[in-house]
């Protein structure tokens, strides 16, 4: 917020936006009953979806505000330093992801 930069701003959103889908699917799976999973699901479904309308809905507006000229980010130590630490730590998170997800989708014995 330093910086004024949206694209930051927008980058931590998601962040908290991704993390709070994932408890939202935990809790919908945490339900024993099948019946009140599937009650959960549209209220899950309902939160992510919002969420990211909202995150659309100041994406959108930083963007307009910044092709008319009134919001200008500034260089932030900060924010060059969480941008090149993303792209080192990204890279390894999604492989982890993806790892994790094959040995999910096969079958228990």
């Amino acid at each position: 917020m330093l910086a004024s930069s949206a694209a930051l701003i927008g980058f931590g959103l998601d962040s908290v936006i991704e993390v709070s889908s994932a408890a939202a699917v935990a809790w919908q799976f945490s339900a024993r009953e099948h019946a009140l999973r599937q009650a959960r699901e549209n209220g899950v479904l309902r939160i992510i979806a919002v969420s990211f309308f909202a995150l659309a809905a100041y994406v959108t507006f930083e963007a307009l505000r910044s092709l008319l000229g009134t919001g200008e980010a500034e260089t932030s130590v900060p924010g060059i330093a969480l941008a090149a630490t993303s792209v080192v730590i990204m890279p390894f998170l999604s492989l982890a992801q993806r790892r994790r997800a094959a040995d999910s989708a096969r079958p228990q014995r």
